[in-house]
């Protein structure tokens, strides 16, 4: 917009200089009408800038990569015409520290609400917060505005788009071990162990149903199976990614294994695996039991909110950390990026199983002594895995 305010002062310059150097009354008149229609455009744009009020409405959570509803309300209390305005926004993504900026304008028309919708797609899940940072509104020629610094905040959670997984257990037999203890207060995966009775809810796994039980009271029961205390699954993911991947490939990868991770941990519950959580945070370790579904979307809003590490030393440190643990006896791990080292000192700890989101279009699965590494191209993401077993 101020481009606009120069060619009106250099027409304003050129009639005057017009006049003076040919005496003519066209240039007069010619200036004396820019002198008046700028006073006028003035006089308006300070008896109407203060009536003018805008919000921010952001729908709370989205999916990643779809279209999401950034709407801005313009009041107009005022009587008389305005100018453009133009509005500063930003996108801020949180767990990966990317900001996107947009300058838009708007063009008041004589309504006194007026709604604007910003065309916004988010290329990464995570928290985002959508500001409104600088407004400028200027007067009907363009050429001097009020900015208004206040800034308008909105968060969005936009959740990876969570895919079907069949999940298949073959690291541990169904049955009861002789002399097994069971955890009393949260339930498992020991089919022979029934740990609690509770009606159907929409998200639980067919296989869990008691068909007999059901069938004598004509409504679904669920069977919540035991949890034995000697056997605990870990679900643990890494973003560090391949060295020399580009930024915008690196993006795609560490988005890859969000999803994955958040596909892994939803398709357990849905089969019956009760898991625990693993992340870190500024090096300290983040654990959360994941035991139904209200747990599973506690623990992903908060990887939605927990921030990428970036550091290959923050990465090794927290590699120490988890080497550490002699809790669990699987550990699933997702990961962009394969270290045979340290996937050997895990497995000689746990029972591993290492899903690798690459960008090379390797789909293979890997076998080890007790570990095992399954390949997924990135590209497969958005299509529903037939299998994975742990």
């Amino acid at each position: 917009m101020g481009k606009y305010r120069w060619i009106y002062i250099g027409a304003a310059l050129a009639a005057a200089a017009g006049y003076i150097a040919t005496d003519k009354k066209q240039m007069l008149v010619l200036l004396v009408f820019l002198v008046v229609m700028f006073c006028v455009s003035v006089v308006f744009w300070l008896f109407t800038w203060k009536r003018i009020s805008y919000e921010l409405e952001v729908e709370d959570v989205s999916i990643k990569g779809r279209d999401i509803s950034v709407k801005i309300v313009l009041h107009d209390s005022g009587f008389l015409p305005i100018g453009s305005i133009l509005m500063d926004t930003e996108y801020e993504n949180f767990i990966f520290s990317d900001i996107q900026r947009q300058t838009i304008i708007l063009k008041p028309g004589g309504s006194r609400r007026l709604e604007y919708l910003l065309p916004y797609r988010s290329q990464n899940c995570g928290k985002t917060s959508v500001r409104i940072k600088r407004v400028r509104i200027y007067d009907l020629l363009g050429i001097v505005y009020h900015s208004d610094k206040k800034q308008k905040e909105k968060e969005i959670i936009i959740y990876p788009d969570v895919k079907n997984l069949e999940i298949k257990k073959v690291n541990i037999s169904n049955s009861k071990n002789s002399g097994e203890a069971y955890d009393e207060t949260h339930k498992g995966q020991d089919v022979s162990e029934v740990f609690d009775m509770r009606d159907y809810q929409q998200g639980d796994s067919v296989k869990s149903i008691h068909w007999k039980l059901s069938s004598k009271l004509d409504k679904l029961i669920i069977r919540e199976f035991g949890n034995p205390i000697n056997y605990h699954t870990a679900l643990y993911y890494d973003t560090e990614i391949e060295e020399g991947t580009a930024k915008e490939g690196m993006r795609d990868l560490q988005n890859g294994i969000l999803q994955m991770t958040a596909s892994m941990s939803r398709s357990l519950i849905q089969s019956g695996f009760t898991h625990h959580m693993i992340s870190f945070e500024d090096l300290k370790e983040m654990e959360k039991l994941v035991e139904d579904n209200t747990s599973y979307l506690q623990v992903l809003a908060e990887m939605m909110c927990r921030k990428i590490v970036g550091t290959r030393e923050q990465y090794l440190a927290q590699m120490d950390l988890l080497l550490q643990e002699k809790r669990f006896t699987n550990i699933i791990m997702v990961c962009g990026k394969l270290d045979m080292s340290n996937i050997h000192q895990l497995s000689r700890r746990a029972g591993l199983t290492v899903v690798y989101i690459n960008g090379n279009n390797e789909d293979s699965v890997e076998k080890g002594e007790n570990f095992t590494i399954i390949s997924v191209p990135i590209g497969k993401l958005d299509k529903n895995i037939q299998m994975i077993e742990f």
